[in-house]
């Protein structure tokens, strides 16, 4: 696949190990002075990381699954399993993002968050971002979206379903725009953000 200019370079990863047990989430430091650290970088797929990244991808999706039946009325998955393609980003990480790149965020060192993002259409699609529910609202998707923004020089879009306006607000802050959408499936929004919007700005 021939990666469109100004799109962030691949991961280079080899297959890992199995998805391993949920780490727990930290609590919200109590003192002013101790507050929450939140950090992002690069994935490596061929360590640990592939570990917090799966199960993370895997609470997304489930949770994606939900919300779909809830609000589009879609049946969800009957036989306990995610369709096929998304258990394939579960069980193979690495293989399923071998042309992307995949953040990790880390609050008060424990993994909390993810995103995926890949050249798509001449621009850097962000394919997949996830903060667990338990530490929303303590800066883990602004600083996942603020790193994918830093690494991707050029134009940026995402699709977004319609009833995640929290998420929505978030990407308006950072200088996106709904655009007509290119993707057929019912309840989505498609933003974009273009090369032109100055990097310092959020």
């Amino acid at each position: 696949m021939t990666k469109p200019s100004g799109s962030i370079p691949p991961n280079r990863t080899v297959a890992g190990a199995a998805v391993g047990r949920r780490r727990s989430v930290p609590p919200a430091r109590e003192r002013p002075d101790h507050a929450d650290e939140v950090t992002v970088r690069r994935a490596d797929l061929s360590g640990a990381d592939r570990n917090h990244v799966a199960r993370l991808l895997e609470a997304y999706l489930w949770q994606t699954e939900r919300e779909k039946a809830d609000h589009l009325g879609v049946t969800p998955p009957t036989s306990g399993q995610l369709p096929k393609s998304y258990r394939a980003e579960i069980a193979r990480p690495e293989s399923a993002f071998v042309d992307a790149v995949v953040f990790l965020a880390e609050l008060n060192g424990a993994a909390v968050g993810v995103a995926v993002a890949k050249p798509e259409a001449g621009a850097t699609e962000i394919k997949r971002l996830w903060a667990d529910p338990q530490v929303r609202g303590r800066g883990v998707g602004s600083a996942l979206i603020d790193a994918v923004l830093r690494e991707a020089p050029g134009a940026v879009r995402l699709t977004v379903w319609s009833w995640r306006t929290q998420a929505q607000r978030l990407y308006l802050s950072r200088q996106f725009a709904v655009v007509p959408s290119w993707d057929p499936r019912p309840g989505l929004v498609c933003m974009f953000r273009p090369e032109a919007v100055d990097p310092g700005r959020r």
